[in-house]
């Protein structure tokens, strides 16, 4: 594989990956096929995969992205499919752990001031 087939492959999978990205942010949490997604999409699926697209988006720490695979009965027989979402947003919910933490915190340094003052 030349240079420059390289980076017509990888400029085609970044294409379709953010394609599949917009359309998994569109469903809003929901999981999401790869069968579905590749009917839904006009992009060239023969050419990369929508997981192969995804590769590096559900491997990485901080990923927004969740994925499992499910057997679906299809034609009379099971097959293994892929499943996409966004992952729900739990910011408010450290926002107020932080908050609670730090009420704790100045309810304690008061109580020492107060018993320091008080010997």
């Amino acid at each position: 594989m030349s240079t420059k087939d390289l980076k017509k492959y990888e400029k085609k999978k970044t294409e379709i990956k953010n394609k599949v990205l917009e359309y998994i942010k569109e469903k809003n949490g929901d999981w999401v096929s790869e069968v579905e997604i590749e009917e839904e999409l006009d992009c060239d699926f023969d050419f990369v995969g929508v997981d192969e697209a995804l590769t590096g988006e559900f491997w990485s720490v901080r990923s927004k992205i969740q994925s499992k695979a499910a057997k679906v009965k299809k034609d009379g027989y099971y097959e293994w499919t892929e499943f996409y979402r966004i992952k729900p947003k739990r910011k408010s919910t450290r926002f107020w752990s932080a908050l609670i933490l730090l009420i704790v915190l100045v309810i304690v340094i008061l109580f020492h001031l107060h018993l320091i003052f008080l010997v």
